[in-house]
């Protein structure tokens, strides 16, 4: 067995698969556990990957986030390439879910709810997991839950290789897009966290199969059960909110992690509610007496309340919407593209003084991300009009070094996707890449 990586001591292996091995580590100056993941070695062998791997190591360690195992350091030892992530004292859920089969409602709906937490802080700086699956949700006790591997998945398929192991342990959680190879978004993680959840609620796999490939054809075919039919007591909201995760069309699937995080607190709500013994939706029947108060009788109490209700109803409609109320509204504009608007809301809500603190900063970082956002939208316009004025110019080598700027400096994005596009449909950008880099191929993308 290895003895150190890096300034890492290696203390034992915990575990391996396709995807590599990983061991249980110690910092060698501060004493710190950490977990050390080894890539198979193979993929090392592709210097596009390599590339790849550096670029998004660097991106991953700036992942901070309680539900997000963070990626503490990277490196390569003998040809195999390695990086060291914060060290989970607990088990995945995986092993939990063989162990007991399904869970309680509420303790899954909690459980899916932390990792969309963390998804919805990653899709923000535009991180796709693609891998979601009970084995990357890692388990210390009941109440913490974090989210682990963002960006293998990611780094392998741009590598354009096949690593048997890895895919075949994960087709059951693919979304149909991702099946089908193509390009993906933060509806894939979605889909793939809802085949968790139902699988969590119910024991089942929404889609299963003889093999892989069985598995993947009747994922973009086969109809799926309702998660009811399994599980008859299980509340028709949260029956109906596994079903628009696992919609095979991601157009008619939930749009986001924040947008699902909304649908999740309210089921928590109405779980908590009845594991207290309160029936959702029900109304205290009162007695005739209760019901009809002897004061309707005298009309003075009557106009004095008119009255008052009149005031009220008067400072309400004239009151600023809640600074909760915008926030859920800024989001939700953000969600559906609506950028400006939401950005302007936001300026308004913190010029205001009435937002406690907690609210004051989630407006601030919801407002800056939507400002990153922005810049990145209007830098991709800007670069889009300049490679296209290149090409009508017949200027190709300016058109191919805007396009490589684009994939570069925009992993991730429909802008890169389209970057690639572009470069693969053209034999003149192709052939002037190769002069400029000669061992080069195109940057790995989504």
């Amino acid at each position: 067995m290895l003895k150190e990586l890096g300034e890492y001591e290696v203390i034992e292996e915990l575990g391996r698969g396709g995807m590599g091995v990983v061991y249980k580590g110690r910092h060698a100056e501060s004493g710190d556990q950490v977990a050390i993941k080894v890539l198979p070695a193979q993929l090392a062998l592709d210097p596009a990957f390599r590339q790849r791997f550096i670029r998004e190591v660097k991106t991953l360690e700036r992942l901070e986030h309680p539900n997000i195992v963070r990626i503490l350091g990277s490196g390569h030892h003998e040809g195999a390439l390695w990086y060291a992530m914060e060290f989970v004292d607990g088990t995945d859920l995986e092993h939990v879910l063989r162990a007991d089969g399904k869970l309680d409602p509420l303790r899954a709906t909690r459980i899916v709810r932390a990792v969309a937490e963390a998804l919805a802080y990653s899709h923000t700086r535009n991180v796709i997991h693609r891998d979601i699956k009970p084995a990357n949700v890692m388990l210390a006790g009941e109440d913490q839950v974090k989210l682990t591997d963002f960006g293998i998945a990611r780094m392998v398929d741009a590598t354009r290789m096949t690593v048997t192991a890895g895919v075949l342990g994960t087709v059951e959680y693919m979304s149909p897009e991702q099946s089908e190879g193509e390009v993906v978004d933060e509806r894939t993680d979605i889909y793939s966290l809802g085949v968790v959840f139902y699988r969590a609620v119910t024991g089942r796999l929404p889609v299963d199969g003889a093999n892989p490939t069985e598995i993947m054809v009747r994922i973009k075919t086969a109809q799926v059960s309702a998660p009811i039919s399994w599980v008859p007591d299980l509340p028709r909201n949260l029956n109906d909110l596994i079903l628009q995760m696992v919609e095979k069309d991601r157009s008619r699937r939930i749009l986001s992690a924040q947008a699902l995080l909304r649908e999740l607190e309210r089921n928590i709500r109405q779980l908590e509610a009845a594991a207290a013994g309160f029936e959702v939706g029900s109304e205290a029947i009162l007695s005739e007496r209760e019901a009809v108060p002897v004061w309707w009788k005298n009309p003075w109490l009557i106009l004095f309340v008119v009255f008052v209700a009149a005031i009220a109803g008067w400072r309400i409609l004239d009151r600023p919407p809640a600074p909760g109320m915008v926030i859920a509204q800024a989001e939700q504009l953000a969600d559906e593209g609506t950028l400006g608007e939401a950005r302007g809301m936001l300026a308004e809500l913190l010029d205001r003084d009435d937002l406690t603190p907690k609210q004051q900063e989630r407006a601030k970082e919801l407002k800056e991300q939507l400002d990153e956002q922005a810049k990145v939208q209007g830098l991709a316009a800007r670069l889009w009009s300049n490679a296209g004025a290149a090409r009508r110019q017949n200027k190709h080598r300016v058109e191919l070094r805007l396009i490589l700027l684009i994939m570069e400096e925009m992993p991730g994005t429909k802008h890169a996707e389209l970057a690639r596009q572009r470069l693969a449909d053209s034999l003149t950008l192709q052939k002037l890449l190769k002069e400029l880099r000669p061992d080069a191929s195109p940057p790995p993308l989504e």
